[in-house]
């Protein structure tokens, strides 16, 4: 695949939809393309923050009808084009087509996996808090009381890969009672999240790593 096809694959990438080796590829392009991991990270945030709010009041029965009616009378209108050149508010746009997605139900479906023992919960070790994965691999990093970075520094989050290099993942870039973080990459048995204290975009870790937990096989 052409790597400007690549970017296109984004948000698809953020809320796991990818197959086997559109995954594979995104991993790869990630890791020389700082502007598409800035943008998987603002999807994949803003997508969990809406996984996460409390549900609210059902809307009125007679709003699907009145929006059926709209959406027909619009049939005729014409397409315009998005320009492929990308801008910010294309981030604000798709993330919120993003939380739509896992609002009307795409999260517990792509939850679903032949490999149920995949899903699990397991403590942090470095701060209070939690790893979730669910049954396909994606997971959500939960730290309670957590510090913020050093002046000028963020917390960078790693998925190390048994026997192999860390891949770089999510960041953080401020600390707070509840910091809950989801992560891009899918991790699987055996893998080992961990975070380090960064200054800059790197695509091995420059310090200690100070959080961490191992996905049990």
């Amino acid at each position: 695949m052409e790597r400007e096809g690549l970017h296109d694959l984004v948000a698809a990438y953020a809320l796991g939809a990818l197959d086997d080796d559109e995954r594979q590829a995104f991993d790869a392009h990630l890791e020389g393309c700082e502007r598409c991991r800035d943008e998987a990270v603002a999807l994949a945030e803003a997508a969990s923050a809406l996984a996460c709010a409390p549900e609210g009041p059902a809307p009125p029965e007679a709003l699907r009808g009145r929006l059926l009616e709209a959406a027909r009378a619009e049939r005729g209108a014409k397409v315009i084009p998005f320009p492929r050149f990308r801008r910010p508010a294309w981030i604000a746009s798709v993330a919120a087509a993003a939380c739509l997605a896992i609002g009307l139900g795409l999260w517990a479906t792509i939850g679903t996996s032949n490999s149920p023992g995949r899903a699990q919960t397991v403590a942090l070790k470095g701060v209070r808090g939690t790893l979730t994965v669910n049954g396909s691999g994606r997971a959500v990093m939960d730290m309670r009381d957590l510090k913020a970075p050093p002046a000028g520094a963020f917390y960078q989050l790693w998925v190390i890969p048994s026997g192999a290099s860390p891949l770089v993942d999510a960041r953080v870039t401020h600390g707070g009672q509840k910091v809950v973080v989801p992560l891009i990459r899918k991790v699987a048995l055996g893998d080992m999240v961990a975070v380090t204290v960064e200054r800059r975009h790197v695509l091995a870790p420059t310090t200690g790593i100070i959080i961490s937990t191992t996905l049990q096989a």
